[in-house]
């Protein structure tokens, strides 16, 4: 007899993946049961083992200033930086209207975006000494410190936070898409824009005024790498066919 007269069969679309999204579904049921119950960041303490529940918007912005505007980008990843890892009271909006200003000072013609020079010397105004460097994904590898990249994404210039790199994957604070894993692959078609094979790279590093507090505690888990599971990265692709929304093919 055909498969549709049966009742409970699925033909179409679902046909030969019902198991396998039922199966995806109860794995799953536990996770949306607590985001459920919990919403996003509420706390129900028990007696002993104390759970937060956060939801994934929190989690791919944490720790970074978004952008609001389509030429913030740099000013977005400047205070992320300042903000999150030195703890400056810096917003988005103060760099920009900063930029704007000198700008209008220096009667400059209207660019699409800001620069490196624009991010210096923004950062020599609170006392921070920004170091523009050119280098390759190795000598990147070896900061420990968070830096500005300067990349191209389909055609077009973008900043973006350097938080860490592994062996699959490169760490991003961005500005427009929040906490992001990219493949190193992928990564590095991004990030070569200069014409020097060894030193393809642009990086701008801030360093602390000379009288800052060494090493306040904030900093410590700026540079933790991006927390996502890979049993749930797996679950995800499985069910719905597309990588987390934590690792992005730009």
């Amino acid at each position: 007899m055909p498969a549709h007269k049966f009742p409970g069969v699925c033909p179409g679309p679902f046909k030969g993946r019902l198991p396998l999204l039922l199966t995806a579904l109860l794995l799953l049921l536990p996770a949306l049961c607590c985001l459920g119950a919990c919403g996003g960041g509420r706390t129900y303490p028990g007696p002993e083992h104390p759970k937060t529940a956060r939801s994934w918007v929190e989690i791919r912005d944490q720790q970074v200033v978004r952008q609001h505007y389509d030429y913030s980008c740099g000013a977005a990843s400047l205070a992320t930086i300042l903000h999150h890892y030195y703890g400056e009271t810096v917003a988005e909006k103060d760099v920009v209207e900063f930029w704007l200003q000198q700008r209008a000072q220096e009667q400059r013609e209207a660019e699409p975006m800001m620069s490196f020079s624009d991010l210096q010397q923004y950062a020599a105004t609170l006392g921070y000494r920004a170091a523009g460097l050119a280098l390759s994904l190795d000598s990147l590898a070896q900061l420990r410190r968070p830096a500005i990249l300067y990349l191209e994404v389909r055609g077009r210039g973008h900043f973006t936070v350097y938080r860490g790199l592994d062996q699959r994957f490169v760490h991003l604070a961005d500005p427009s898409f929040g906490n992001q894993r990219l493949k190193v692959e992928r990564f590095q078609q991004l990030f070569h824009t200069r014409p020097d094979p060894k030193l393809p790279g642009r990086a701008l590093v801030l360093l602390p005024p000379q009288d800052a507090p060494p090493d306040p505690a904030h900093r410590a888990d700026f540079m933790q790498l991006t927390p996502f599971p890979a049993a749930y990265q797996t679950l995800y692709h499985r069910a719905w066919g597309a990588p987390t929304p934590l690792v992005r093919n730009w």
